[in-house]
C-alpha cells in the first residue's frame, strides 16, 4: 500500500521520496564490446524478498519504451556478464541474475504511476536492449545490427512469452519514425496477445507514443495525468 505522505505529493513526487520507496533491478551484459541491459524490475522495497525470483513473478503492468539509454548498475565498479549471444543473455536473465540499478528520471515517472495505482511491481521491456543514451545514435543502429537485440524479435519469443505476464502495457517509445522496424513487431505481439495498450499517442491511432519523461516538467505532469486517466 502506498504511504499517505507519498500519495499527497502526487502527481510529481520528488526523486528523494521515490528512492526510499522503490528498488530497481536489471541484467547488464556485453556482446563483443557493446553494452546491453535486458528487462528492468521496479518494485516497492517491502514487496521484494527474493531478487532472483522477481523475473518469474507476474508484475502489475509492463512498460515498453525505446531502449535502456544510459542505464547503469548502482555500483560504480561493476563487470557486466560477457556473453556471445542474446540467447546466452536470456538464459542468465531467466536465472534471475539481476543487480541493483541506478534509477533515472524516466523510471521516476513509472514509479509515480505505481504510487498512484498502488502497484508493487512493474517490469520494463524495451524495444531494444542496447544501452545508448543518444537517441539519434540508437536510431541509426537499427540499420546496422540484427534486431535480435530486441526481445520482440522472433528469435527471442520464448523469453518474451515468459516475461510478458501482464494484461496491461504502458507504451512510451517516442516519436522517431526510424524506430518503426522495432515498433511494428512489438505492436503485432501486443495485439496477438490481446494486451491492453495504455499511452499518450502523438495522434489518434498513431503507433508512436510520447515518452514518459519529456524535458519540461509541465509535460511530465500531463503524461502522468493522461496515463492515470486511462488506467482508471
Amino acid at each position: 500500500m502506498t504511504p499517505p505522505h507519498l500519495t499527497s505529493l502526487y502527481p510529481f513526487t520528488l526523486a528523494d521520496h521515490l528512492k526510499k520507496h522503490f528498488d530497481v533491478y536489471g541484467l547488464f551484459y556485453d556482446i563483443r564490446g557493446t553494452g546491453y541491459r535486458s528487462c528492468l524490475e521496479i518494485v516497492t522495497k517491502d514487496s521484494c524478498s527474493n531478487i532472483s525470483r522477481l523475473i518469474h513473478q507476474r508484475p502489475d503492468a509492463i512498460v515498453t519504451m525505446m531502449n535502456p539509454g544510459s542505464s547503469r548498475p548502482l555500483k560504480e565498479i561493476y563487470e557486466p556478464h560477457i556473453v556471445n549471444s542474446f540467447a546466452e543473455a536470456d538464459k542468465l536473465l531467466m536465472k534471475g541474475q539481476l543487480i541493483p540499478t541506478h534509477p533515472d528520471p524516466t523510471q521516476y515517472q513509472v514509479e509515480r504511476i505505481m504510487l498512484k495505482m498502488n502497484w508493487n511491481h512493474v517490469r520494463v521491456i524495451n524495444l531494444a536492449d542496447l544501452r545508448q543514451a543518444k537517441s539519434n545514435l540508437f536510431a541509426k543502429s537499427i540499420h546496422e545490427k540484427t534486431n535480435s537485440y530486441s526481445l520482440f524479435s522472433p528469435a527471442r519469443r520464448r523469453t518474451l512469452d515468459s516475461l510478458f505476464q501482464s494484461d496491461t502495457v504502458i507504451c512510451g517509445w517516442g516519436m522517431d519514425i526510424k524506430l518503426t522496424p522495432l515498433i511494428n513487431p512489438a505492436l503485432d505481439y501486443l495485439k496477438q496477445k490481446g494486451i491492453r495498450i495504455v499511452g499518450q499517442p502523438v495522434t489518434e491511432n498513431s503507433i508512436y507514443y510520447r515518452h514518459p519523461s519529456p524535458m519540461i516538467k509541465k509535460k511530465k505532469v500531463e503524461w502522468l495525468e493522461e496515463i492515470e486517466a486511462q488506467l482508471g
